[in-house]
Order: C-alpha cells, then structure tokens, then sequence
C-alpha cells in the first residue's frame, strides 16, 4: 500500500528554518513582487506555423534527411535514408512522416518504395519563419 503524500518536513542548516517545496510554494502565491524594470510587452502575434518548421529540426537525423533532400538532383528513396542514417526503417518512415506533416518534404509511392523530394518554397519558409522571431534589428 503507498504511503499518502505530505510535504517534507522543514530542514535546518545552521539554525536557520528552511521553507519546504511546500511552504515556499503558498509563500511565493502570498507575495508581492517590484519590478526592477519598465515592462517590456510580449511579442504578440501566432507563431504556431513558425514553431513547426523549426521542431521538425528537433531530431539530426531530420536535419540531415532535409540537407539530403536540398543537395539532390533527383527523388531520394528511403532505402538510401535507411542505409545511410544506419536506422531502422520504421524510424526512418517516422522521421520522414514528421518532415511531411511540417510541409517540408513531398513523397511519392513507386510500388513498395517511397521516394522524397524536398517540398518547393523551404528556403524562403524558413527565412520567413526565422525572419518573423529573429528580425535582422534586434536590440539588446
């Protein structure tokens, strides 16, 4: 049977009382906090679209497939992605899956091969997209 859950126990260290996660949890809701600074707005405006583009790059191997597919004359199949990323191919279907739904890559079927491109307008999407969070005057 599990034991209910209480807060810890305060410790002390060096005479001194120290908050549990508990205690400082209702401390910090309890306190008012000065600015130390002019409040500076929030960027306002959906980067959902931006965010895509850019989790798609979150995995190597996704990298290196769209590095792949920019430097290629022609469709790439996924028996290449599997030999060359030294992965299974279902992790290699996985990733590239997760490059179409961004809108990244385009796929075709050829029997029982699929074969990749890269989608038409990346370059100028992920400018954008960099372009809508980084502006080229940024200031510190």
């Amino acid at each position: 049977m599990a034991k209910p859950l209480r807060p810890e126990p305060a410790k002390h260290w060096k005479g001194c009382h120290a908050l549990t996660i508990f205690d400082a949890t209702r401390y910090n809701r309890s306190m008012s906090m000065q600015r130390c600074c002019p409040q500076t707005p929030v960027y306002d405006r959906d980067l959902t679209e931006e965010a895509t583009l850019f989790k798609a790059l979150g995995d190597p191997a996704r990298v290196l497939i769209l590095a792949t597919l920019a430097r290629a004359e022609h469709e790439v199949c996924v028996c290449d992605f599997t030999s060359g990323l030294d992965l299974n191919q279902s992790t290699v279907s996985h990733h590239l899956k997760l490059l179409k739904d961004a809108g990244l890559v385009n796929s075709q079927r050829r029997g029982t091969w699929g074969y990749y491109s890269l989608a038409p307008e990346v370059r100028a999407r992920f400018e954008t997209a960099l372009a809508s969070v980084l502006p080229a005057k940024v200031f510190a």
